[in-house]
């Protein structure tokens, strides 16, 4: 095999698992923000002292902040994946969007996390 055919085999690997690493953050973020909108519901429904609905909406959001941070991961390790068949032009973007990956990740960990302390919170006012 020369040199041509491994650069070509790479370019080959790299488009294989690019976009999959790109859709795969996509549906990160799609999951993370159904989070986020269960999430924003039970605080506003904290506010008015509605504990009951706070849980309800609070276990509705844990799941997808649960699953997204799966997602997360996975786009991670697909994006290193992809790295190593990708061309120095690629590099940074990718390393980028590896670093994204990580902080959401964390974020979304945070925002399950939130969800506990709300749930608990409203257990400890009283659910009505």
């Amino acid at each position: 095999m020369n040199e041509r055919d491994n650069e070509l085999e790479r370019y080959e690997e790299f488009m294989r698992t690019y976009p999959r690493s790109l859709e795969t953050l996509y549906w990160a973020n799609s999951l993370y923000e159904s989070g986020r909108y269960y999430y924003e519901l039970a605080s506003y429904y904290y506010d008015y002292d509605m504990f009951e609905d706070v849980i309800y909406f609070c276990s509705e959001a844990r799941p997808y902040y649960s699953q997204s941070s799966q997602e997360y991961k996975n786009a991670e390790a697909s994006f290193e994946k992809a790295k190593k068949s990708a061309s120095q032009d690629f590099e940074e973007i990718i390393t980028n969007y590896i670093g994204l990956a990580d902080a959401d990740d964390k974020a979304s960990v945070n925002m399950y996390e939130a969800c506990e302390y709300f749930e608990l919170a409203s257990l400890k006012q009283g659910v009505r």
